[in-house]
This record gives structure tokens, C-alpha cells and sequence, in this order.
């Protein structure tokens, strides 16, 4: 059973009632709640194929159809227009996919494995990151509107996970892979930027920016532990310790002077999720199942945090938590892995 929750938490690389009464003339007015749409996207089951599928305010919406499994990798909302990456099964390989307002487009031919890991559109400019296979080696990819551009030509193994756009620099984050040792990468313009000079293991899973402070987010391991770290500008804090047995990071978002971090922490016997905020841990699974935070997003005062809870076998749900309050979602199975909210 705990090889299985690893291998589940290592493949799926996440506060509020309010009360209203009348007041005197003098008393300040309370403040109006934004209304919100929550978009999230991760795959569900149709028989036994997983579909691509993005939840709007918990109601689930299939991108595929499930004659082939598929998953949805990221969700990024722009105006009017909802993308998703992800991937879909031809049957022999998976193809690097994109979906704009449910309509799909490969990126991919099909003829080597590739996946789509996110997106992030500008006015008429998609960027998606991911991984494209040539051969058994694993080759890092930015696509721009469909056109693939190689961040690495270094011959080894690597992956771009999370790509963020900040005026009119592009910033993508991910890991290199000597065979001896993982290195966590950021490309910045497509050149490599040097973000840890740690002995260990490090993998860079989601990057944020503000301004011209840089944040990635993502795990170092020592061969025995992982440990939560994030890297601003180059300088490594770690969220979690080396005791514990495996701690993994799966989102970040900053929002003013605070950053948040989403993840998971596993104990020895089950997933525990977490949302660190300026590197102090907030606990909210409220269940004796494994309980995995895989995205975050704040808006305002509102902090949203996208998961899954699982406990064995295909027992596992889709999950929202808003202000650490667990909100209802018109799904039982599925695996939530990242979310947008934008206002009304």
C-alpha cells in the first residue's frame, strides 16, 4: 500500500460562512463578497478510460470523449476564452494537447510521446510547456501558438512543467536530468538560468514572477527524503525537513507580500495536504483518506486550493477547498490538478 501512495502521489505531479444583520447608519458597511468563477482541470473516469475534463464551479465538463485515456494538465483563463493543456492517447503514443473553449488542437504529431504540463495565454500568444520524447529521451518544449521551440540541447533528460509570462519575458520552470544527478532549470527567453548549486536532487515544478523577483517552487531530494523548497531569485527555503519521509510541491502563487505554496506531505502511511503560507504550514485534510493539494490560487482575501482525496485502488474524488473549507463538487471520481478563478 505505500509503494501505491507514492506512485499515486509521485504520477499526479492544493476558511467560511458569512453572516449578514442589520446595522445602525454609523456602523461601517460590510463588504460585498466578489462573485467568482472557479475553473479547474485534471481528468475523470468514463467506464474504464480517463477523460481530459475542467470543473466551472464544480459542475465537471468532459474534453474528450473517452475512447482514449486523456488528461487536462492546467487551466488558464483568458477574457472570454478557457484553455486547457494536457494530453490524449492515439492508441500507440500520447500526444501533447490543447484545448480552447473545448475545441482541441495536438501539438504533437503523435509519433513520439509528448504531454502538455501548462499554459499561459497573452492577448493573441499561448505558450504551453512540456515534454516531448525523441527516441527514450525526454526533450523539454515551450510551444508559441502551435510552434514548438527546444529549450535544451544538452543531450540529456528534461522536462518544462510550468510556464509564466511576465511582460514580455517568458519563464519556464522544470528539471534537467544527467543521469547521475536531477537539476532543478529555469529557462528565462529560452536560456537556462542557474536557480541551485544544491548536491542533491532538485526539481523545479511551478514558477511564479513579480516584478523582477522570480520564484520557483518544487522538491530536493537526498535519495532517502524530499523535501518542500522554493527558490527566490536563486536562494533555496525549505518548507519541510529531513525527517520527513516525502514532502512534494505542486503549485505557488503570490499574492502582494505573501506567498503560498500547495503540496503534499507523505507520512509513511498516507498523503497529507498542505498549504504553506510564507513557509508556515497550514493543515486541512480533515480525513483518515490520502488527501492531495495539487494547485493553489488566490483571489483577494480568497485563497482556493484544487486536489483529490484516494483511498486505494480507483477510490478517488475530485476536490476544491475555499479558505480551507471543503466545497461541494458534482463528482466522485476525478483528480483535480489545477485551478484559475477570475471575477464576475
Amino acid at each position: 500500500m505505500k509503494d501505491l501512495l507514492k506512485q499515486f502521489l509521485i504520477g499526479s505531479f492544493l476558511l467560511m460562512t458569512a453572516v449578514s444583520c442589520s446595522k445602525k447608519d454609523d456602523e461601517r458597511t460590510p463588504q460585498v463578497e466578489k462573485q467568482t468563477d472557479v475553473y479547474m482541470a485534471g481528468f475523470g473516469m468514463k467506464g474504464a478510460k480517463s477523460v481530459a475534463r475542467i470543473w466551472k464551479n464544480g459542475i465537471p465538463q468532459n474534453l474528450t470523449n473517452g475512447t482514449m485515456n486523456a488528461s487536462a494538465s492546467c487551466v488558464f483563463v483568458d477574457g472570454v476564452d478557457v484553455y486547457a493543456s494536457g494530453s490524449e492517447s492515439n492508441g500507440a503514443k500520447s500526444v501533447a494537447m490543447i484545448w480552447k473553449n473545448g475545441i482541441p488542437t495536438p501539438l504533437t504529431s503523435g509519433i513520439n510521446n509528448a504531454e502538455a504540463h501548462a499554459v499561459y495565454a497573452v492577448g493573441k500568444d499561448v505558450y504551453v510547456a512540456g515534454t516531448e520524447y525523441e527516441g527514450s529521451t525526454a526533450v523539454a518544449r515551450l510551444w508559441k501558438n502551435g510552434v514548438p521551440v527546444i529549450l535544451t540541447n544538452s543531450g540529456k533528460p528534461s522536462f518544462a512543467n510550468s510556464v509564466f509570462v511576465s511582460g514580455n519575458d517568458v519563464y519556464v520552470a522544470g528539471f534537467e536530468d544527467s543521469g547521475i544527478k536531477a537539476t532543478a532549470m529555469l529557462w528565462k527567453n529560452g536560456t537556462p538560468v542557474i536557480i541551485t548549486n544544491s548536491s542533491d536532487n532538485t526539481y523545479g515544478r511551478a514558477v511564479y514572477v513579480v516584478g523582477s523577483d522570480v520564484y520557483v517552487a518544487g522538491t530536493e531530494n537526498n535519495g532517502i527524503t524530499s523535501v518542500a523548497t522554493v527558490w527566490k531569485n536563486g536562494n533555496a527555503t525549505r518548507l519541510t525537513n529531513n525527517t520527513n519521509d516525502e514532502a512534494y510541491v505542486t503549485g505557488i502563487y503570490v499574492s502582494g507580500a505573501d506567498v503560498y505554496v500547495s503540496g503534499n506531505d507523505y507520512n509513511g502511511s498516507k498523503s497529507i495536504a498542505k498549504l504553506w503560507k510564507n513557509g508556515t504550514p497550514i493543515l486541512f485534510s480533515e480525513n483518515t483518506n490520502s488527501v492531495y493539494a495539487n494547485a493553489v490560487y488566490v483571489m483577494g482575501s480568497d485563497v482556493y486550493v484544487a486536489g483529490n482525496d484516494y483511498n486505494g485502488g480507483s477510490n478517488f474524488s475530485a476536490k476544491l477547498w475555499k479558505n480551507g473549507m471543503r466545497e461541494n463538487l458534482n463528482d466522485d471520481h476525478g483528480n483535480a490538478v489545477s485551478i484559475f478563478v477570475v471575477e464576475k
